[in-house]
């Protein structure tokens, strides 16, 4: 079977790499790299809140504003607002509870 040049020039390539030596990562490597990812997420966590926080405050904002544009009451509006809101709130301590009996059942 022949092969066509830049096939000829990817096995070339290769082979080259195949012969050449492994490349090795430094002694300290791996604590560098836990010290750079720890610095990061903390850096990254200080603005995680506030992000979450203004995100929510303007999406809310923008539904309040369309939904009164469009005529709903500000009832309406509310319990629009405040459903999803308890939702969040209630489904961490529900699934406490689903692991809690869930654990009691498997004694």
């Amino acid at each position: 079977m022949e092969m066509e040049p830049w096939d000829e020039e990817m096995d070339g390539l290769l082979r080259r790499s195949m012969a050449a030596e492994m490349p090795e990562l430094s002694p300290n490597f791996e604590r560098n790299l836990m010290i750079s990812l720890d610095r990061t997420s903390k850096q990254r966590e200080k603005y995680r809140r506030t992000l979450i926080v203004g995100y929510l405050l303007a999406s809310a904002t923008t539904c309040i504003v369309i939904m009164h544009g469009e005529g709903l009451s500000w009832s309406a509006i509310g319990a629009l607002c405040v459903a999803p809101l308890a939702l969040v709130a209630a489904v961490p301590a529900l699934l406490r509870l689903s692991q809690t009996e869930t654990h009691r059942a498997l004694r």
